[in-house]
């Protein structure tokens, strides 16, 4: 068995045996359809009629194969089932290549795959899924049995699916140490390892997410299909489409006044520096309302409250009208854009157009 154990000893030893049938089971279970009696004509000795029956009659019940283990009793019953003599039966002569051909004409009959490494990969993503979800082992195992019934694909044995959770296993706690902790602070480093130096995996999931949101919201994150936390300079002018067409952004933006930077910037500089002068000789003066020395010599300044009329509603300085002819909206779009140059020669222009006749 895996070191992991999942399944009790006497689990693991119920799993790896074939199923103890009643005799209404057996009637239920080895029970032939009239396609399986012409094959079992071809088959070259008894002993092989007779195992094959076994094998599909365990893998109707369980969806597996026990590796040419069959319990005395349905042995029995088959052999009397099929006509066959006593003590013909001879298990060791039921050759395993013979007992692998026997495997893939029940699977195919029954419409099974088998676990191959297609279906273990599949299996192997599901265990993944449930073990980021804290599912404990054997519930994966339970969940395993369940999936592979539904997807009808052979159950391999419990040392099979043990070990493929337990690779899983070690494989996830493998990447979960490769997290990286420098985002965390030394107090939520400390928190997220538990006494084994392991990382535990709910409290770093909340604190990733966490930092990720503060991240995103502080600009130091970018999300490059987003519209709103995207980097600051997809959100400019192209570079090459500004030192084509900047003359023109400028104009459209009615900023022709402050164009050249230089004298913008000097101008500013000197109008900054000014109002540091009036504020500082105001605080000296105790002229300045807001600010406040305490006695150590340090300061505080004091928000002003906003006077109302700043918080008043800004429906006076938006326009009375309460809709936009569509004709005005044309106009406007065409001013910047020039979507009527592209229009066949005889469009009627903006300002040609009356009533309903827009081209």
């Amino acid at each position: 068995m895996p070191r992991m154990q999942i399944l009790t000893p006497a689990e693991f030893n119920a799993f790896e045996r074939p199923p103890a049938f009643s005799h209404v089971e057996r009637q239920r279970f080895f029970d032939l359809s009239p396609r399986f009696e012409h094959l079992l004509s071809s088959f070259r000795t008894p002993t092989n009629q007779i195992c094959f029956v076994l094998a599909l009659g365990y893998f109707r019940a369980t969806k597996r194969f026990f590796a040419r283990q069959f319990r005395e009793p349905d042995a029995e019953y088959v052999t009397q089932q099929l006509g066959i003599l006593p003590g013909v039966f001879d298990l060791k002569s039921y050759k395993e290549t013979t007992a692998r051909s026997h495997r893939k004409l029940i699977l195919d009959y029954l419409g099974f795959q088998p676990f191959n490494t297609q279906a273990r990969q599949h299996l192997a993503d599901e265990i993944h899924t449930l073990i980021r979800s804290q599912v404990p082992p054997k519930a994966m195992f339970l969940h395993a049995l369940d999936v592979l019934a539904r997807r009808k694909t052979e159950i391999p044995s419990a040392y099979l699916l043990t070990d493929l959770i337990v690779h899983e296993i070690r494989r996830h706690s493998q990447i979960a140490q490769a997290a990286p902790l420098g985002f965390l602070e030394s107090e939520e480093q400390e928190a997220v390892l538990d006494e084994t130096g392991d990382i535990r995996v709910s409290l770093y999931k909340a604190l990733l997410f966490a930092k990720i949101a503060e991240a995103l919201k502080g600009g130091v994150l970018n999300l490059r299909h987003s519209y709103k936390y995207r980097s600051l300079d997809d959100y400019l002018i192209p570079k090459d489409d500004w030192q084509a067409h900047r003359h023109d952004y400028l104009q459209r933006a009615n900023l022709m006044a402050v164009a050249d930077c230089e004298p913008t910037l000097n101008a500013l500089a000197t109008r900054l520096d000014a109002q540091y002068h009036q504020t500082n000789r105001h605080i000296l003066a105790e002229e300045n309302p807001h600010v406040h020395f305490r006695k150590d010599g340090s300061f505080h300044v004091g928000t002003p409250k906003a006077d109302p009329e700043d918080s008043e509603p800004l429906l006076s300085v938006l326009p009375t009208r309460r809709y936009v002819s569509l004709l005005e909206v044309l106009a406007t779009v065409n001013r910047f854009t020039h979507f009527l140059d592209a229009l066949p020669s005889g469009a009627i222009c903006p300002h040609q157009a009356t009533g309903p006749h827009i081209a």
